[in-house]
Order: structure tokens, then sequence, then C-alpha cells
């Protein structure tokens, strides 16, 4: 809650408890009080803008304003009895509740303060696979980088935030109404910033969900940014929510049937752009004329990614050398059949313990073969982890976006930073050398996480 908002919610909360106490000063000052209740409105609305939580306050406000204009200045001093103060005390409570219950039912939220030793940077670029034949495909990627020092300007969550709010109204089933505070969402990633020019970093490819974006976990990209990586997050055009290319033009989510043949058939797409994506950033030419990718450690990849992205993730380290480790969180193993003794290097699989349990209940034909193939990965040296109180949409940004459509218990705060702790000693460990120990002393102090070490 920002500044002014607060100076104005809880001036309109104190003229209310006056109302209804028939406080005689508010009488006598009333010209004061409603200016001074007019001016803080005001302010709100310039500085911190509008939002649709504030609407019962602001309609509070106009009523109680209206009261106070049309009272008269009498005096008139009255007992009242306890039964009388109890039910004033109890109706102020009752009325502050329930004209407060949308900041917590939809909060600004916060991403954690990166702990790393160095600032992020993010800049963009498009890049355009199969150039000038039929299948061409233009796709925007998105980095995360060390940053030698900070910008003049903060990134913004999104580079066209009405229209990736309003896609995201449409492909989650959410009215569009309650998308409308994801613009003041605040990143720790600075625009365009210069790349730390003395030393190399491991490269990390991360792919977002079905429906989703390729800033979905932000959470997490400027965590392992702060500590020495360069992330490219791939936005999948027509399967991300949206993607804006840098004419301005953006491309919706195109509508398809998701069902098991085609998610299987069409993560062969996703896995060949990632590899495009691979190919086009460790292309010597482009190394030697991009500051940041002339800073990437090109023996050391790693790949990660959320759901359909998690997936292909996973498909990337079984098929291209050069991918080392990678992470799938909660995602299917859709595309071509994994097989005994298929992953032959470090990998790591978190699964949503709401997700364990659709999947173990087998009310859906997709979740029972998910199941099935959630088995397929047990294998020599695969981490697999069950994360408590957790849901597929735990893993990224919007968990935080409403306590109404978290699971019972849930906390996104301490699941942001588990899965910053995992991922980044996991990387650390695999792609760097370092902090060996990190994950297994992780998980010795956490027992509410189930571990399966193959």
């Amino acid at each position: 809650m920002r500044l002014f908002e607060l100076l104005f919610i809880v001036t309109t909360v104190v003229l209310l408890g006056g109302i209804t106490f028939k406080l005689e000063s508010l009488k006598q000052y009333k010209k004061i009080i409603l200016s001074a209740e007019i001016v803080v409105l005001i302010l709100s609305l310039v500085v911190d803008g509008y939002r649709w939580q504030l609407l019962p306050v602001y309609v509070l406000s106009f009523v109680i304003n209206l009261v106070l204009l049309l009272s008269k200045n009498k005096t008139c001093i009255k007992k009242n009895s306890t039964i009388k103060v109890i039910l004033k005390v109890a109706s102020t409570i009752v009325v502050t509740v329930a004209v407060l219950a949308p900041f917590y039912m939809f909060p600004i939220f916060n991403f954690p303060v990166p702990t790393g030793q160095y600032k992020v940077g993010t800049k963009s670029i498009m890049l355009t696979k199969n150039k000038n034949q039929l299948t061409e495909k233009d796709m925007m990627i998105q980095f995360y980088y060390p940053a030698d020092k900070e910008s003049s300007k903060k990134a913004d969550y999104s580079t066209d935030i009405e229209a990736l709010r309003h896609e995201l109204a449409r492909t989650q089933g959410m009215p569009n109404i309650v998308t409308g505070h994801l613009k003041y969402i605040k990143t720790h990633s600075y625009l365009d910033a210069k790349v730390v020019s003395d030393k190399k970093f491991p490269l990390l490819i991360f792919s977002h969900g079905m429906t989703l974006y390729n800033r979905q976990n932000t959470f997490q990209l400027e965590e392992l940014a702060s500590h020495g990586y360069v992330i490219a997050a791939v936005n999948y055009t027509k399967d991300s929510a949206n993607t804006l290319f840098p004419t301005k033009e953006y491309v919706p989510y195109e509508e398809k049937e998701l069902t098991l043949d085609y998610l299987d058939t069409h993560n062969l797409e996703w896995q060949s752009d990632a590899t495009f994506v691979l190919d086009t950033l460790l292309n010597e030419k482009n190394i030697e004329f991009d500051s940041v990718l002339n800073q990437v450690e090109t023996e050391k990849i790693g790949a990660f990614g959320h759901s359909y992205g998690g997936a292909t993730s996973t498909h990337l380290l079984i098929e291209d050398a050069r991918v080392k480790a990678a992470i799938n969180m909660d995602g299917g193993f859709y595309g071509q059949e994994i097989k005994p003794g298929d992953i032959k290097k470090p990998f790591m699989l978190m699964n949503a313990s709401d997700t364990m349990r659709n999947m173990q209940e087998g009310t859906d034909p997709l979740f029972e073969e998910c199941l099935i193939r959630n088995d397929h990965v047990n294998q020599p040296g695969v981490y697999k982890l069950l994360l408590p109180n957790t849901d597929h949409g735990s893993f990224i940004d919007l968990a935080g976006f409403s306590p109404l459509v978290a699971v019972k218990d849930a906390n996104y705060k301490k699941t942001f930073d588990t899965i910053n702790q995992l991922s980044l000693g996991f990387f650390d460990k695999n792609l760097k050398g370092e902090n060996q120990k990190a994950v297994d002393d992780y998980l010795k102090e956490r027992s509410q996480i189930k571990v399966d070490r193959y």
C-alpha cells in the first residue's frame, strides 16, 4: 500500500468513527476537514494512481463528506448507553473491514530483493526463426544479467502492462477488472544497464508455461542474475499470453484444444524454438557484437522452466549436449517419451503438492497420464521434490496475485524463497562447481519437503 493511499484510508476511517459517534468537533471544523479529505484524495489519485480496490473507500468517503456537508452546526450532547456504544464500535469495525477487504484479496505484491552481489540488468531482443521461409517466426527474448551499475531507469514489469493484463484475464479466466493492479508491480531490474565485463557467467534458458509469459518468474530470474547468471527468458509466440514486438505490435495467445496428442506434438516445436534460441545466442558473430552475450561462459549452460516450459527444459537436457543441467517446475512430461537411461545429467523436478494430489486422484485422464510419466524420470542422479502447500501457480509471480486462488496454508513468499534457494544451489553446484552441499543442507533443514533422490 502506497503512502497517500494509506493516508486517505486512515483519514476516511477516522471520519467514519467521528460520524458514527457524532463528534461535535467534526461539525465545527467541517470545512477544514472536508478540504483536507479532498486534498488527500487528490494526492492519492495523482501520485499513487487509481486502482479499483479503493472503490469502496471512495464511496465511503463520498457518503461521509455528504453527511458532514448536510449536517447542521448545532451542539447536542447526548449520552449513549453501553449497548449503543458497542453497536457503534462493531458497525464501524464491520464497515472498515468491508471497505479494506479488496486490499487483502487483491494486494500489490512485491518481489523479494535479490540477495546476490550484483545489480540486475535487463534488456530485450527479437530473433527471427526460419527467416524468409513460410514457417518464419519472430520471437522475443528477455535477458536478465549481472549489471556493473544501476541505470537511470528501473524496468517495468511489462513493456505493455495493459495488453498483458487483458490477455491474462482472458487466458486465465479472470474478470478483466481484477488484473488492474498488476501495473503497479515494481521490479528490481535496471533497463539496459551495463553488464559486468570483467567476468564470464553461465547461461540459463528459461521457458514459461503455456498461456503465460517470459517474465512470469521475475522473482527467480532476478535472484539468479544477481548471483552471476545470464538468463535468456524465451517468449513462445502465439503460446504465451501475449508477445510484444519492438514495433509495438503484439500477438496474443492463439486458442487451441490442449489434448494430450496436441501437447506431445507441439512440445517438439517448443524444443526446436529453444534450440534455435540457444544456437543464435552462441553464434560467434552475435557474441562478438552483443555485450551481454560476450560475458557468457559458453561451456556452462543450463535450462529451467515451469509447466509446459518445464517439459521443454527437460528435453533440452536430454537432447542437447550443450545443456549441462536442468530444472522442471511442476511440468508434465509432454513431448517424446522419456526412457530409462535418458537422463544422464543433473536434473531436478519440483512438484506441487496440489498437482500431485490431482494426479494421484486421477479425476482427469490427462492427470493420470502425467502421473505415469512423472515416474519415468526416476533415474540415477535425479532430485525429485514435493513442495508442501503449493499448487501449479505457486511457482510463478502470480502466486502473490490473490490469496483467493491459493491452496490452504499457502505462503507465496516462503515458496519463492524455497524455489530460489533450490534453483540457485542446484545451478551453482552443477554449472559453477560451487556450493556443493547447498541443496542437501537446505533440504535437511526442511523436513516438510518430501525428497526422492535417485
